[in-house]
């Protein structure tokens, strides 16, 4: 009967250890499976910020070529429109950059937006739209 006792025991404490050993591996393999998670995050990060700035800078370029392309725009109109594409592809790339920047950081608030750098993104895309138009006004007023 002892030795059914102690049988029983030395089973029970193994049944403990194969226990403790199954939590530890389950742990080892949650940890992991974070780790690869933020390791895709980072990549695709990466490679949206790559993506972001060729689009920017070719869509930047293509804009600026058509307009010194034309033959007929006096020059302060043509470099009006310049600054305006330029600016176009600044607050472009920097608001793609935004965007794949909160992706990145996904584990943190979702609903956390930084409004105030939108804010002053768009208040001066409209600043310098508005500042182009003058220009372009007061050149057709004055011919």
């Amino acid at each position: 009967m002892e030795l059914q006792i102690d049988r029983m025991k030395s089973q029970d404490e193994a049944i403990k250890s194969l226990k403790e050993e199954i939590n530890s591996i389950t742990n080892q393999t949650s940890a992991i499976k974070g780790q690869i998670d933020n390791t895709k995050r980072d990549f695709v990060a990466i490679l949206g910020i790559f993506a972001v700035i060729f689009m920017a800078f070719d869509s930047g370029l293509k804009i600026n070529l058509a307009i010194f392309d034309k033959k007929g725009l006096d020059g302060l109109i043509a470099l009006c429109l310049f600054m305006f594409a330029s600016f176009f592809t600044l607050i472009l790339l920097h608001s793609l950059y935004r965007f794949v920047k909160d992706i990145a950081n996904s584990n943190q608030n979702p609903n956390k937006t930084d409004s105030k750098e939108y804010k002053v993104s768009i208040v001066l895309l409209i600043v310098i739209f508005i500042a182009v138009a003058v220009v372009v006004g007061v050149k057709t007023y004055k011919n």
